[in-house]
C-alpha cells in the first residue's frame, strides 16, 4: 500500500507499511530520544491504531446516513407506488359496471381472467350483529343453544349464524340480527 492510495471514503488509506526510519528519524527530531526504541515503536502503533479508530468511527456514521437515506428512499418510493395502484384500482373499478359482476354470478362464474391479471366479485360472508348481549343469553337459553360462560355469559356468533342457516330466522327483535354478506369487487393482478 503506498501513500497515494485513499480508501473507500476518499481519506488517504492507512499505511502501516510505512518507513519505519523514516518515522524514527522524525521522532528525533523534536529532542532527544529518552524513550527506547520499543517505547517509539509502540507509539508508532498506537497512533496507526488511533487512525483506524478514527476511520471505523467515521465509516459508522457514514453508513447511518446512508441507511437513513435508503430508509426515505424507499418509504417515499413505496408511498408513491401505494398511490398509483389505489388509483389503478379505481380507474378498474369505474370501468367494470355493476352489471357486470351481476352478469359474472349469474353465469356461475365469480372471476373473469384476463393475460394480466382477473377481476370479479366475492362474496363477504354474513356476520351477525348483536344489538343486546344479554338479551341474546336469554334467548339462547330459550331456543336450547349453547351459551359460554367467561366472565360473563355470551353467545359465539357462529352459533347464531348456524341457528339462522338451519331455521331460516335472521333475527330476534331488539336482541341480535344475521347481516347478510355482500359481493364486494376484487383486482388481482398476474404475478
Amino acid at each position: 500500500m503506498s501513500l497515494a492510495e485513499t480508501n473507500q471514503i476518499g481519506q488517504p488509506a492507512l499505511v502501516f507499511d510505512a518507513d519505519w526510519g523514516a518515522f524514527v528519524a522524525e521522532m528525533e527530531r523534536f529532542g532527544p530520544n529518552e524513550s527506547s526504541e520499543a517505547d517509539t515503536r509502540i507509539d508508532f502503533l498506537l497512533e496507526r491504531m488511533r487512525d483506524c479508530n478514527l476511520d471505523l468511527a467515521h465509516t459508522a456514521k457514514i453508513a447511518l446516513e446512508r441507511k437513513r437515506n435508503i430508509e426515505d428512499w424507499e418509504a417515499s418510493t413505496a408511498a408513491k407506488i401505494s398511490r398509483k395502484i389505489s388509483w389503478l384500482t379505481g380507474e378498474i373499478g369505474q370501468i367494470i359496471p355493476a352489471s357486470a359482476g351481476a352478469m359474472l354470478l349469474d353465469n356461475g362464474g365469480k372471476t373473469q381472467t384476463l393475460p394480466n391479471g382477473s377481476y370479479g366479485y366475492k362474496k363477504r360472508p354474513d356476520s351477525v350483529e348483536v344489538v343486546d348481549a344479554d338479551a341474546v343469553v336469554e334467548w339462547a337459553r330459550a331456543h336450547e343453544l349453547p351459551v359460554v360462560q367467561k366472565i360473563t355469559e355470551s353467545v359465539p356468533k357462529k352459533t347464531l349464524k348456524e341457528y339462522a342457516k338451519t331455521t331460516g330466522e335472521t333475527e330476534a327483535p331488539g336482541c341480535w340480527r344475521l347481516v347478510p354478506g355482500a359481493d364486494e369487487m376484487f383486482i388481482k393482478p398476474a404475478p
